[in-house]
């Protein structure tokens, strides 16, 4: 199998995921906690997220149509914490196929 990687190896994907210029993190279940987050988004969003529900407030049933049938979800303009951004959140899916969780993507707007 072939991540995409020259080594192959899960420590390159976690360092791209840390370095990356947007922000980024990965939730868990409906209430979206945050299990991780990389460092533009502790710096956007100026707290540490980690176990937190993620602060998103106003787009609840876009964030509940991705975790019920994993259709993407974009808004702009969204307040996450204290940052303003422009989002994208995608369903994490189980091998079984069930959605587990929802990735989150921010990018500042402009």
């Amino acid at each position: 199998m072939t991540t995409g990687f020259s080594g192959g190896g899960v420590l390159e994907a976690l360092v791209c995921f840390e370095q990356a210029t947007v922000v980024l993190a990965l939730c868990d279940g409906p209430e979206l906690v945050v299990r991780t987050v990389n460092a533009a988004g502790r710096a956007a969003v100026g707290a540490d997220l980690v176990g937190k529900p993620l602060p998103v407030q106003g787009h609840r049933p876009g964030l509940d149509a991705v975790l019920a049938d994993g259709k993407e979800y974009r808004a702009g303009g969204v307040t996450v914490g204290g940052a303003k951004l422009d989002v994208v959140f995608r369903a994490v899916t189980a091998k079984d196929g069930h959605i587990t969780g929802v990735t989150f993507e921010g990018h500042l707007p402009g």
